[in-house]
């Protein structure tokens, strides 16, 4: 028995040029999501449009070949399986809602399910809805939710044009064409040609390439005559000049220019100085990421703002206590409990907690009137304040979520 088509598989629309995944084969109704694309576009396709395209040749069906498999190796690392897991769990979440026709999911309503999810698992909401993306344009493939730069293979999107990019000028015609295999190949030679000597320049080999691929014969007063293309049929010496701005390193510009020798020894008289590696001043360095903690000077202002001017006497115990930096709701409701058992302010503490949640990426919090005595009495056990914290972020959830753009 032949086999069309099945769930997983990529189907390609020839006419439009785009690519879809197979979700769901319904009984009257294909469900696609579209691929290649930052937002989540679920569409339903008839079942006999859709063979009669396969048909006419309209459609392609392509088998995906691709299983990564998430193996032992990848989650070794105990940070990493955690996010795994945790993206994992809540977006089968979400599809065992939604399955088998998902169209809900790319709809503008308020989905109080789906945000229910996204706080009880602690992820972003941008970052929980980029995952179920990538999760449903894959083909409901776990790997989806790896993180590529642990894969070694996190390249820049591919992009395929339509029109040509950028916007129409107002007062002159349309000039260029959009970038394509023929236009990159033109361009390879042109390239190749100014690599082959220092007497080349970037106009001379972009008028040969003109000449060359980009003329046409006409009758001009009688006579056959060879005359360059309309300049929206030709491309621009803006557009050969990106190009090859992107495929020629600072070294090779410098060779095409003098010769390998130069080159080879100016670097090796740059390569001898002996300030080489050394950073000072002015230098530019790249570091890991960081938790931004609170110091006790911010402490200190934070204070000051809230009790009008009045300054707050930091002895060693709060002095080594702002060196903590919380991670997660535990870590902050420890730290509150530890500073106001300092007998700092509590207003104070209230403030440096929620400018921590937000540190950690972790929903903030405000304490309510009708559980200030319940948060009174947990001054001197983390463990019961974190139950609470955990209800009032949903209570500041709720509320704040009126005035938040809704992110799909």
């Amino acid at each position: 028995m032949e086999v069309l088509f099945s769930i997983g598989d990529i189907a390609i629309d020839k006419k439009e040029n785009l690519k879809y995944r197979i979700l769901s084969l319904l009984p009257q109704v294909i469900v696609l999501c579209q691929m290649d694309v930052d937002k989540l576009k679920i569409v339903h396709v008839d079942k006999s449009i859709f063979i009669s395209l396969l048909n006419n040749h309209d459609m392609e069906i392509i088998k995906d070949e691709s299983n990564i498999i998430v193996d032992d190796n990848y989650l070794k690392n105990s940070d990493r399986r955690t996010t795994f897991e945790t993206r994992l769990n809540a977006v089968l979440s979400v599809v065992e809602l939604y399955e088998p026709e998902f169209l809900e999911l790319s709809s503008k309503k308020t989905k109080p399910e789906v945000n229910e999810i996204i706080l009880k698992s602690g992820i972003g909401k941008s970052c929980f809805w980029r995952c179920l993306r990538r999760y449903l344009q894959s083909g409901m493939q776990k790997s989806s939710l790896m993180d590529k730069r642990a894969l070694g293979n996190s390249k820049g999107k591919t992009y395929v044009f339509q029109n040509k990019p950028g916007r129409k000028s107002d007062y002159f015609e349309d000039s260029g064409v959009i970038m394509d295999d023929v236009i990159e190949r033109y361009f390879q030679e042109a390239l190749k040609d100014y690599k082959s000597g220092r007497q080349k320049t970037l106009k001379s080999v972009y008028e040969k390439m003109n000449n060359k691929h980009f003329t046409k014969t006409e009758m001009v007063n009688g006579v056959p005559t060879m005359v360059l293309l309309p300049v929206f049929e030709r491309p621009t010496f803006r557009q050969f000049y990106y190009y090859v701005q992107k495929h020629l390193s600072e070294e090779e510009k410098a060779v095409i220019k003098t010769s390998k020798a130069e080159v080879r020894n100016d670097k090796r008289l740059l390569l001898s100085d002996i300030m080489e590696g050394v950073k000072g001043s002015g230098d530019m360095v790249e570091i890991d990421a960081y938790h931004i903690g609170i110091s006790s000077q911010n402490a200190r202002e934070i204070h000051r703002r809230l009790n009008c001017g009045q300054d707050m006497i930091v002895d060693r115990a709060m002095y080594e206590l702002t060196f903590r930096t919380p991670h997660d709701l535990k870590e902050v409701a420890k730290y509150h409990v530890d500073w106001i058992k300092l007998g700092a302010d509590i207003k104070t503490a209230r403030v440096i907690a929620f400018i921590q949640c937000l540190n950690a990426n972790i929903v903030p919090f405000i304490i309510h009137e009708k559980n200030k005595k319940e948060y009174e009495n947990c001054f001197d056990d983390s463990i019961r304040l974190e139950e609470l914290l955990k209800k009032e972020q949903i209570c500041f959830y709720r509320e704040t979520e009126p005035i938040l753009v809704e992110q799909i």
